[in-house]
C-alpha cells in the first residue's frame, strides 16, 4: 500500500494566477541537497589536487634521484678525463724525449758527425783540444802553431762558416792569445783560441744528404728507420 503525501497548500496561487506569474516548479531542490552536491564536487576536486600533488612529489623524487646519479657519473667522468689528460701528458713527454734522443743519436749534432766535419775543415797546424755542445752552440778550444798561427785560426773560422752545420754569421772567435814559450824550448810558439759556432736547423732531406756526404752511411740508415717509426720529422 502506497502512502501519498499531500502537498502543502499554496495560499498565493490564486494571486499569482491573477498577476500572470508562472507556477512554481513541481520540485524545489532542498538546500541540504545543494550542499551535499557541492561537497561532493569540492571533495572530488580536493582528491584530484591531492593526487596531482602526490604524482608531482613522486616525480620530483625520481628526477632528484636521476640527477644524483648523473652527478655521480659526471664526477667519475671528470676523474677519468683527468687521468687520461695526465697519461696523455706523460706519453707526450716520453715521445718528445724519445725524439730528442733520436735526434742526438743520428742528427748532425751527434758527436761522431761533428768530429767528422771538424776533421775535414781543420787546417794543418791547428789542434782542437776541447769540444763542447752548449744548447744549440758548439764551443771549441784549441791551439795553432807558428808560423802564421793567427792565419791558421782565421782559416778554421772561415771553414766553419762554410759548413752546412753552422750559422755563418754566428761563427765567432771569442778569444786568442799567444802562449809563453820557454826560453830553452825548440818547439814553435803556439796561439791558444776559443771559438763558438751555433748550429743550424736543417730539413730532414738536407740532414740526410749531409750524413751521407760525411760518410755516415750507418747513421743515415738509422735516420731513415727512426723517420719510419715517427720519431723524426
Amino acid at each position: 500500500m502506497t502512502v501519498q503525501t499531500s502537498r502543502p497548500p499554496d495560499l498565493l496561487r490564486e494571486r499569482r494566477q491573477e498577476l500572470g506569474i508562472p507556477e512554481l516548479p513541481e520540485r524545489i531542490i532542498a538546500t541540504e541537497q545543494l550542499l551535499f552536491r557541492g561537497a561532493l564536487i569540492g571533495g572530488g576536486l580536493l582528491l584530484l589536487v591531492v593526487a596531482v600533488a602526490g604524482f608531482l612529489f613522486v616525480r620530483q623524487q625520481m628526477v632528484r634521484s636521476e640527477l644524483d646519479r648523473l652527478t655521480a657519473i659526471q664526477a667519475e667522468v671528470q676523474v677519468l678525463e683527468g687521468q687520461v689528460k695526465a697519461r696523455t701528458g706523460e706519453v707526450d713527454k716520453v715521445t718528445e724525449l724519445n725524439r730528442e734522443l733520436a735526434k742526438g743519436l743520428v742528427g748532425v749534432r751527434s758527436g761522431s758527425t761533428v768530429l767528422r766535419d771538424l776533421q775535414l775543415r781543420t787546417p794543418e797546424g791547428v789542434q782542437i783540444s776541447q769540444i763542447q755542445v752548449e744548447g744549440d752552440t758548439l764551443k771549441l778550444k784549441g791551439q795553432a802553431r807558428d808560423p802564421q798561427a793567427f792565419a791558421r785560426i782565421n782559416v778554421l773560422q772561415l771553414e766553419l762558416k762554410r759548413s752546412p752545420m753552422f750559422q755563418p754569421a754566428g761563427v765567432v772567435l771569442s778569444r786568442a792569445f799567444r802562449e809563453e814559450k820557454h826560453a830553452k824550448s825548440s818547439l814553435p810558439s803556439v796561439v791558444s783560441f776559443e771559438m763558438s759556432a751555433p748550429f743550424v736547423e736543417l730539413p730532414p732531406a738536407r740532414e740526410m744528404a749531409l750524413l751521407k756526404q760525411l760518410g755516415a752511411e750507418g747513421m743515415a740508415r738509422r735516420f731513415q728507420l727512426l723517420q719510419k717509426e715517427g720519431l723524426l720529422p
